[in-house]
């Protein structure tokens, strides 16, 4: 899986994984709050970068999955 780290700002990394692009920002009590671009409603937090980016892409799938209960398009590319 290729990972593409891109620095924003001074505090701000943004991570593309598998197409989906992520923003982390430190949180102000430590770890770092993550968001999913595409959807940016879509945010969660980890302690470490890898345990933010592990648990946005579980929070990514929840996500996907209200939309689509909710009777929004899901893009192909993203159902299988």
């Amino acid at each position: 899986m290729a990972t593409t780290r891109q620095p924003l700002f001074a505090d701000t990394i943004q991570v593309i994984q598998q197409s989906i692009t992520y923003e982390l920002i430190p949180a102000e009590k430590g770890g770092d709050v993550v968001t999913v671009l595409d959807h940016p409603s879509c945010s969660t937090q980890g302690e470490t970068i890898d345990e933010a980016l592990s648990n946005a892409d579980d929070a990514w799938l929840a996500c996907l999955l209200v939309d689509k209960a909710q009777g929004f398009t899901i893009p192909q590319a993203l159902e299988e």
